[in-house]
């Protein structure tokens, strides 16, 4: 074995993006990443759908896609206890790099990398990701996890790196949000969760540092979370400003996302002091992160959402001993990751793997060859086989972390189980798709529509699935919830219009985005399918107007300057055709019509060279293209060199191609297995209602108020004081549980001050158990899911149903909605207020304290004693200050005859 380097760091920095790294490395802020940059390779790195974090980190590790390699999100269902369990290293079907260089005999560290729980035998030490994830409350117990290290001498050892939230140096809070400490209680509540992210990041830091300096290693691989954190929390906030965005928390968060970065740098220099000259780095990141208008509005938090707002190109920076100097590459893809590491340390690569090394990034121009595959050979160790899933300890704190962390929300109802289910059967089929594997991708797509029937984004990839397998009938029945959305919706419509795309109907399609554009005209990739489809309908004028609004919105789309350079094509504007296509190239090396527009445009300019080099750069990555590409190099002058050798192999790695093709299944074939899997899934839901019996026999719920906890609970209905109240009890001294998701707004300037966590109570009663000591602000809804063991100071806002039908008519006004006839709300909100009264007097628990709105307002002062009275001076200890909550002039939606005072509507 002839190693190329004598010792690689693989670095993971989740979420990070080279749209918010350039510009920082430019003005100098990032002094270690900028000198990657000058002296090392980099390249945007490209990830795979649905881009999870365990499914593509995985990737990255084993050189495998995802239905080779077996992890297909975060959670499970164990095949033999049918119990809900994280993903774990136990899951993966193949080897990691760090197996295969142990088995291989050189030494090998692994730090957090997702899906490593249990930790691996390895030739040196792995701490799972089970070790670094600190506790979310302050001050709570942080066992260490069975199973997390190896080998497991080294457990109290590793253990000591951790750092908890409560012991990190107010400093660090300093340098990423400099004004913390004028946050208030409104936006205060991102601090511990920032804490939190820090704790975590040094964790992982000093198990890092402590393992190269200490114990040096051929291989090291580590992850670091705290960018995909980072942007999840604060990416919203950073410039340019958005509408729908909190301007104070724009104030206060709109340099954190840029100061992460700054502090990532500066441990990565750590890092790589403490490693050594002779080390190479890789640094990589699983994807990036949306930061101009294509960032979802909402809170990037749920994890609905948190997929919405990666962006398919992550970060590729390497450097060191092996490593070329100053090379930015075209073509790099998570794949490559370990291919190239292999290389890098001597070692060949598997032919099963489906990434390849990139030698234009290493001074070593060939490897040590490949080998057929390095699964089932005989090594140093003995690692589990693929096949054993034991129940893996630590397996349900790490579903604790995930749920409190925001990676598993479970829909309200819903068996946790099935959703785990449906949930690996929509990312397989996802993950299938991307390979063009369709006809396997289907039976997983028709899993997860059958059971998310209700889901659109979940239909659009069924149906796309369908049109490419030609089941142009299925598709469109699959495509039914589009429609049954109406037409006025515009995130369905454009679904639609996709899917008329796939279909080839552009004229269908082009309707479909004329109406979204009507409705919402900024809409995500609009602009960019708008051009495309007048492309094909050969309006060259329209399409190219279309391609420009694209490039406005986002300046580094691919597709748009593709859409753009074959629109100037079409118009005979060869000299921006080729620019606008070496662009697109640039931003996008693996799309083949990019480069076969390369060919086209240079070709009439005389640039031969260039249009034959382009045209086998679009036949190596899309041999389909051959009939264009034979009718361009036709043109070409039969002088050029290496013409006529380059056509006879274009035409031999045809008929190669042809030779090896698969049969397509008939359509036929595959309409039957579809409706056998249909009718078998039918039978197994009907089968398995018919087995829900009534329970006779309860187990025995908890004695009401057992916990000796108290909470202070602010209830009522919509618009009628509940904010009001909360500001009132903050400024008496009771901190409110508040996470400043809600912005205030002309309908409630002081602020909503609610938890949007507290939704989650049906299937989180635990969530409670820390708001001793605070306010909550709970509707009355969701007070039936208030855990029984605690007891509960409750606040009820009462107010004329009269008042909250008209604040609520005008509230929904303001906002584009339209009201119920004012009739029907006053009389179900009078049958609500009844139900709410009653709800708590029959309830031991509750110790109810009912205020009237209307007389609250008019005159503060007798309330204010009744507060203080009821819930004491410790809660309360500046009852006076209250008072100031009252504003006489946002009482707007008074009954004829009620008291003319103030105070918030909400």
């Amino acid at each position: 074995m002839v190693r190329a380097v004598r010792r690689v760091i693989l670095v993971g920095w989740d979420g990070a993006d080279w749209r918010v790294a350039e510009p920082l490395i430019r003005a100098g802020q990032l002094p270690q990443l900028g000198r990657l940059v000058r002296e090392g390779v980099t390249a945007r790195l490209r990830s795979l759908p649905p881009y999870l974090s365990p499914i593509v980190w995985t990737s990255m590790a084993t050189g495998k896609r995802p239905h080779r390699h077996g992890i297909q999100g975060f959670a499970e269902v164990h095949p033999v206890t049918r119990q809900i369990q994280a993903v774990s290293s136990r899951s993966r079907r193949c080897k990691a790099v760090w197996n295969i260089l142990s088995e291989a005999g050189l030494g090998s560290h692994a730090v957090g990398w997702f899906a490593s729980h249990p930790a691996e035998p390895l030739h040196g030490v792995s701490v799972s990701e089970a070790l670094v994830r600190p506790p979310t409350a302050h001050d709570a117990p942080w066992p260490i996890p069975e199973g997390s290290v190896f080998p497991a001498e080294r457990l109290a050892g590793m253990a000591e790196c951790r750092v908890r939230p409560e012991e990190l140096d107010p400093a660090l809070l300093d340098l990423l949000v400099p004004r913390w400490r004028e946050l208030g209680t409104s936006l205060g509540g991102a601090i511990p969760t920032l804490l939190t992210r820090l704790a975590e990041l040094y964790t992982v830091h000093h198990l890092a540092v402590s393992l190269v300096r200490d114990e040096p290693a051929s291989f090291l691989a580590v992850h670091y979370h705290f960018l995909d954190w980072i942007g999840h929390d604060f990416m919203a906030y950073r410039p340019p400003f958005r509408e729908g965005v909190d301007p104070r928390a724009f104030e206060f968060f709109q340099d954190v996302v840029d100061n992460a970065y700054r502090l990532q740098d500066l441990l990565l220099t750590d890092l790589l002091n403490a490693a050594g000259p002779d080390t190479t780095l890789v640094l990589v990141s699983d994807h990036g992160f949306h930061t101009d208008q294509r960032r979802p509005l909402g809170t990037s938090r749920l994890a609905t959402a948190a997929a919405a707002w990666h962006h398919p190109m992550g970060m590729l920076a390497m450097g060191g001993p092996g490593v070329r100097a100053g090379v930015t590459l075209r073509r790099a893809n998570v794949l490559d990751v370990t291919p190239t590491v292999l290389s890098l340390l001597g070692l060949p690569v598997a032919e099963d793997m489906d990434g390849r090394p990139l030698w234009q990034a290493m001074d070593v121009p060939t490897g040590p060859g490949t080998i057929p595959t390095w699964e089932g050979r005989e090594g140093r160790l003995q690692f589990p086989p693929p096949s054993v899933m034991e129940s893996e300890p630590g397996s349900a704190a790490l579903l604790d972390q995930f749920a409190a962390l925001g990676y598993l929300r479970m829909p309200r109802g819903e068996d946790p189980v099935a959703f785990a289910e449906v949930e690996t059967a929509w990312n397989t089929g996802v993950g299938l798709m991307d390979a063009g594997l369709y006809e396997e991708a289907l039976p997983h797509l028709e899993k997860a529509c059958f059971h998310r029937p209700e889901q659109g984004h979940m239909a659009f990839q069924l149906a796309l699935c369908q049109i490419r397998l030609g089941l142009d009938v299925e598709s469109r029945r699959t495509e039914e919830v589009m429609r049954d959305a109406g037409d006025g919706n515009p995130r369905a419509r454009f679904i639609l219009g996709q899917l008329e795309m796939a279909r080839g109907d552009h004229g269908a399609a082009l309707e479909h985005f004329e109406a979204v554009r009507a409705l919402a005209p900024d809409l995500p990739e609009l602009a960019t399918q708008t051009g495309l489809a007048c492309l094909h309908l050969e309006r060259w004028d329209r399409a190219g107007e279309a391609f420009d609004r694209a490039l406005e919105q986002q300046s580094d789309d691919p597709r748009a300057w593709l859409g753009r350079a074959r629109a100037s094509l079409r118009a005979g504007r060869w000299g921006e055709a080729l620019s606008q296509a070496e662009k697109a190239v640039a931003l996008d090396d693996d799309e083949a019509l990019a480069h076969l527009t390369v060919a086209q445009a240079a070709e009439p300019l005389g640039l031969g060279e260039q249009a034959l080099a382009a045209c086998m750069e679009a036949f190596d990555r899309q041999p389909a293209l051959l009939q264009p590409i034979q009718h361009l190099l036709e043109r070409l002058p039969n002088s050029l060199p290496g013409l006529t050798k380059r056509l006879e192999v274009l035409e031999e790695r045809e008929r190669q191609r042809l030779a090896q093709g698969v049969a397509q299944t008939p359509v036929a074939t595959l309409r039957e297995a579809a409706a056998r899997r249909l009718a078998e899934a039918v039978r197994q839901r009907a089968a398995l209602r018919a087995s829900r019996v009534p329970v006779e026999r309860w187990p025995m719920p908890p004695a009401p108020g057992s916990s000796g906890r108290t909470i202070v609970v602010v209830t009522g209905l919509p618009r009628s004081g509940t904010s009001l109240m909360m500001q009132m009890l903050r400024l008496g001294g009771l901190e409110p549980m508040t996470d400043g998701v809600r912005a205030a707004d002309e309908d409630n300037p002081e602020g909503y001050l609610e938890w949007e966590a507290v939704r989650d109570l049906p299937w989180r009663p635990d969530l409670l158990d820390d708001a001793e000591g605070r306010a909550v602000k709970v509707v009355a809804p969701l007070l039936p899911h208030l855990p029984v063991q605690h007891r509960y100071q409750v606040i009820v806002m009462g107010r004329p149903a009269e008042e909250i039908a008209r604040s609520q008519g005008l509230f929904l006004e303001r906002r584009g909605g339209t009201a119920a006839p004012a009739s029907w709300m006053i009389e179900s909100l009078r049958e609500h207020q009844a139900w709410l009264r009653a709800y708590v007097a029959r309830h031991p628990q509750f110790e109810t304290l009912t205020v009237e709105y209307p007389e609250l307002v008019a005159d503060p002062g007798p309330w204010v004693d009744r507060l203080s009275a009821f819930l004491g001076t410790e809660r309360l200890p500046h009852p006076a200050a209250m008072r100031d909550a009252v504003r006489p002039e946002l009482h707007r939606n008074r009954v004829t005859g009620s008291p003319d005072a103030g105070g918030s509507d909400a």
